[in-house]
């Protein structure tokens, strides 16, 4: 009797059994999220990219490493410049065009990359040897822009559009947009930088003064690299 009773449980329970099964098999695995991991030599240097095995990235031609990462994964991106110039900084952008157009993001020669699941291109800037000497460059603090560029971009600038400064040297920094279609600077249009989010630091972590003019904050350059954050709101101007 007891035997018949066990055997009549597990009839009922193989239908559930089946369907369990089915669901498993018909279940599509998700994939794992990826994007396009990609480094730039301008002109004066390679650039090279290391998995955290220590395995190098083949580089494409005009020696570009480019992969498709996993979400998640960390890779470590170095810039070796040729004799005659030196590393000025990294740039950072969504297409190998865009990357060119974009303000400066990081000042170390090598760094570590944390791939999100997004198309990312960086490029390595490079300047004849010693043009960066005594020269520093006003970047995003922790490497990071705000809502990835999403809600536009800080451009600092000089008195003659350059983007390293000496110390003393007067630096406007701007609020912009890049154009898509041929990827020059614009006003930024529908957000502007949040009153009294913007926050300058020397690399002492010392603050640094600022005035508004306008649309633009200018300050005064420290012998040291300038390190920013800053927020945006809608504008309902």
């Amino acid at each position: 009797m007891k035997k018949q009773k066990k055997k009549t449980r597990l009839t009922r329970l193989l239908p559930v059994l089946m369907i369990l099964m089915t669901i498993a098999i018909l279940t599509p695995v998700k994939a794992q999220a990826q994007g396009l991991l990609s480094l730039n030599p301008g002109t004066g240097g390679t650039v090279q990219l290391v998995d955290k095995d220590g395995k190098t990235v083949t580089p494409h031609s005009g020696g570009v490493p480019q992969i498709m990462a996993d979400e998640g994964t960390s890779w470590t991106a170095t810039a070796k410049p040729d004799t005659d110039y030196d590393f000025k900084g990294w740039r950072l952008g969504r297409s190998m065009k865009e990357n060119q157009s974009m303000p400066l993001l990081i000042p170390d020669q090598t760094f570590t990359i944390k791939m999100r699941a997004i198309n990312t291109f960086y490029r390595a800037e490079f300047e004849k040897k010693d043009a960066m000497k005594g020269r520093h460059i006003v970047i995003p603090e922790g490497g990071v822009y705000p809502d990835d560029g999403a809600h536009g971009f800080i451009w600092p600038e000089g008195t003659n559009g350059e983007d390293a400064f000496k110390e003393g040297d007067r630096v406007s920094l701007s609020h912009v947009a890049i154009e898509k279609e041929d990827y020059i600077r614009k006003p930024m249009v529908g957000w502007s930088i949040k009153e009294g989010s913007l926050v300058l630091k020397d690399e002492a972590g010392n603050k640094i003064d600022y005035e508004k003019s306008g649309d633009k904050y200018e300050f005064t350059m420290p012998n040291s690299n300038v390190y920013y954050t800053v927020a945006f709101v809608k504008d309902y101007r």
